[in-house]
């Protein structure tokens, strides 16, 4: 009977928040490549650029940590 229950509740998760989560994401990527004209060129350079970019701003700490200084 418990196993019935934990299948159960596997399905509500999988119906309540995977499908509509794998949605959001499928149609995120539908428009990120079809308002991205270098995606349809070099979607592999692309996407390399962006992480690369992401991991080199990211990865490092601000020159001036203190953004507000009081004044």
């Amino acid at each position: 009977m418990a196993c019935v229950a934990r299948r159960h509740g596997l399905a509500r998760l999988f119906h309540e928040w995977l499908v509509p989560f794998c949605m959001w994401v499928g149609i995120a990527a539908v428009v990120y490549v079809a308002l991205w004209p270098a995606m349809w060129v070099q979607p592999g350079k692309t996407l390399a650029t962006v992480f690369a970019g992401i991991l080199k701003h990211a990865g490092r700490a601000h020159p001036q940590p203190i953004y507000y200084l009081g004044s």
